[in-house]
This record gives C-alpha cells, sequence and structure tokens, in this order.
C-alpha cells in the first residue's frame, strides 16, 4: 500500500469511528464533525510531513558537517598550536624583562620570530574559520 493510500485509508477509518461516535450523541451535527475532523486529519497529516522535511534537513547537516569535518579538526589543530604559541611568548617576554644585554637582544629576536609565527595562525584560523561557516 502506498504512503498516500495509507493515510487516507487512516483518515477513513477515523472519520467513520468518529461518525459512529456522533450518532450517540443526539445534539451534534455529523456533517460538521465530519469537517472538522477531516480538517483536523490534514493538520496531523502535514505535521507529519513536516517532520519527514526536519529529518530531511538533519540529514543533510550531519552531512554537511561530515564533509567540512577536516576542515574542522584542522580549525582546532591551528588554534591549539596557536594557544601554544601564545603561551611561550609570554614566558619569552617574562624572560626578556628580566634579561639584561645581548641575551634581551636574542629573546626580542625569537619574539619577532614568534608573532610572524602568530600572524600566519592567526590568518590560517580565520580562513578555515570562514569556510567552516
Amino acid at each position: 500500500m502506498k504512503k498516500s493510500e495509507l493515510k487516507e485509508y487512516i483518515k477513513e477509518m477515523i472519520i467513520s469511528e468518529l461518525e459512529g461516535a456522533v450518532n450517540l450523541d443526539k445534539n451534534a451535527n455529523p456533517a460538521d464533525i465530519k469537517k472538522f475532523t477531516a480538517k483536523g486529519i490534514n493538520v496531523n497529516l502535514k505535521e507529519n510531513e513536516d517532520e519527514e522535511d526536519e529529518a530531511k534537513l538533519e540529514k543533510k547537516a550531519q552531512a554537511a558537517a561530515k564533509k567540512g569535518g577536516g576542515k574542522v579538526g584542522k580549525l582546532q589543530r591551528v588554534t591549539a598550536q596557536l594557544k601554544e604559541l601564545e603561551k611561550e611568548m609570554k614566558e619569552l617576554v617574562g624572560k626578556w624583562k628580566k634579561a639584561e644585554g645581548k641575551e634581551k637582544e636574542t629573546l626580542l629576536d625569537k619574539l619577532k620570530e614568534k608573532t610572524k609565527v602568530k600572524k600566519e595562525l592567526e590568518a590560517l584560523e580565520d580562513k578555515l574559520a570562514d569556510a567552516i561557516v
């Protein structure tokens, strides 16, 4: 049985049951009940279709996330490297503040090199973040 046929069959069964119940209530108008019930069933069927559409969208979102998974992983690694580099730079700045003479110049050169790497990592991080979004 096709899905549309099944829906129609269920709809007719519910209407039939409700009409039987209406016959027990002498004050109820069977035409009004049938009209109201049919609208209610259509709404419920529409809600099921919406749920199916949501399931399809969820599936597409999962596929997109899986497709971008490599980029997400790479972004996480770059972010971790950036944080580690910033930590190293803070330690170097602390040493640089205490150093004197040639040692101070050597530490400054290291900081300059690490600053270049930091800028490259930041640019890569921004590029990966944009690609994921």
